[in-house]
């Protein structure tokens, strides 16, 4: 039942963020919400108790947060 529930629920869940994503920032700028997957990881395992990531995986935790600021800041382009 918990298995059935992750690949469908929660799937269905993700797919609609992500379209609902696309549409409103535009694919290229949707993209770097990819970036979010590593960080969100080192945060929910340190949450349920891992050990603390590396000094290596904060930086690249910072230069992903870096990035997402920098592009998702600033007005939507029109397409052209």
């Amino acid at each position: 039942m918990a298995i059935g529930y992750l690949a469908v629920a929660v799937t269905a869940i993700a797919f609609l963020l992500w379209y609902f994503s696309v549409g409103r920032l535009g694919a290229g700028r949707a993209g770097l919400l990819t970036g979010v997957a590593p960080a969100a990881a080192a945060t929910i395992g340190v949450a349920v108790g891992r050990p603390l990531p590396g000094p290596l995986v904060w930086v690249g935790i910072a230069v992903v947060a870096l990035g997402l600021v920098l592009g998702l800041s600033g007005g939507r382009r029109p397409a052209t």
